[in-house]
């Protein structure tokens, strides 16, 4: 192989451990533990400045949402993925 393709397959293999990368920090359980922490966390503050009663409490309702959306989600993008990969080979067959 050339220097020039060496270099273009290389790139292309960073390309791909980095997508690969952002995809597993979207799943990581670290991410929504941080994320509930600080959706929590900020949602009390809000209700607390703008008086709501029970603010402690009543924070814990988008950090559940968000939570479950979590769990949730994933079925629905893998069943999207999949209509819309079918659909594309579809589209790819018709073209020939």
């Amino acid at each position: 192989m050339t220097p020039k393709i060496e270099k273009e397959i290389q790139t292309i293999e960073m390309h791909t451990a980095r997508v690969e990368a952002e995809r597993d920090w979207e799943t990581c359980p670290l991410r929504i533990v941080t994320m509930c922490i600080t959706i929590y966390v900020s949602t009390a503050v809000l209700f607390s400045m703008i008086g709501v009663k029970g603010y402690f409490l009543n924070a814990l309702i988008p950090t559940t949402a968000f939570f479950v959306s979590t769990l949730g989600l994933p079925p629905i993008k893998k069943w999207w993925i999949d209509k819309r990969t079918k659909a594309l080979i579809i589209i790819d067959k018709e073209e020939l």
